[in-house]
């Protein structure tokens, strides 16, 4: 197979709240859903064969070290030549060639049931919106070890607020119809949305309920779930 490690680095990133997982190489593309391994988030991912300069289905292969990967593919040129093995990548650049190993599938566990919860809150939005917010936590937040984000819809606005003491809240009016609610959530929502590009994306929210975000291009599809954070009192 081949493709522009810039591509790839990038497909890596935004994959990048779990560190471990099983690629599943399909007709059509790459594909992934795994959990985070304390269980409170999940990525969804589909990356589409038209990303690889050349493309080969060969089935699923299970990485137990993303961030690995990554500084291993990046001893590497701008394009990247590599094959599957028995157990390995096998890859070749014009003046050096390697081996990445790869785990058993046996050893990673795959999350392989989709979780469908339907949602009464579903609307679109500005990432920068959520970016911006974002930015003013780590503000907000400062001194502390659990950044918030809450989230609350009220007579169709939505109310994202961050901070404890001091805080910071952005309203934005939706236009689509949804119900009220308010949730909050810890650090991995602030890390999932870093992640982001600058697009619209689709926000599924409800009381109790995890987030959803997803993201989707013509070659590209993420979605992330984040469970909301419960206060004990």
């Amino acid at each position: 197979m081949q493709i522009e490690k810039k591509t790839l680095k990038r497909f890596l990133e935004k994959i990048s709240i779990v560190n471990e997982g099983i690629l599943n190489f399909e007709e059509q593309g790459v594909s992934l859903r795994q959990m985070t391994t304390d269980n409170v988030g999940m990525v969804e991912a589909k990356f589409a064969d038209t990303n690889f300069i050349e493309y080969a289905k060969i089935n699923k292969i299970a990485i137990d070290n993303f961030f690995n990967f990554r500084a291993f593919i990046d001893l590497f040129g701008d394009i990247l030549n590599f094959k599957k093995e028995k157990n390995y990548l096998s890859f070749k650049d014009t003046d050096k060639e390697g081996e990445f190993f790869l785990t058993s599938t046996e050893y990673l566990k795959q999350s392989d049931k989709k979780i469908d919860i339907k949602y009464k809150s579903v609307f679109t939005l500005k990432s920068s919106i959520l970016k911006d917010i974002v930015k003013s936590s780590l503000v907000t937040n400062v001194g502390s070890n659990t950044p918030t984000l809450r989230f609350q819809i009220k007579d169709n606005n939505l109310i994202i607020e961050t901070g404890e003491v001091n805080k910071i809240r952005c309203i934005i009016a939706i236009k689509e119809k949804v119900e009220d609610c308010n949730v909050k959530f810890g650090e991995l929502l602030c890390n999932c949305i870093n992640l982001l590009d600058d697009n619209d994306v689709t926000i599924s929210l409800g009381n109790n309920l995890p987030i959803n975000i997803e993201e989707k291009s013509d070659i590209t599809k993420i979605k992330y779930m984040v469970a909301p954070r419960i206060d004990n009192k």
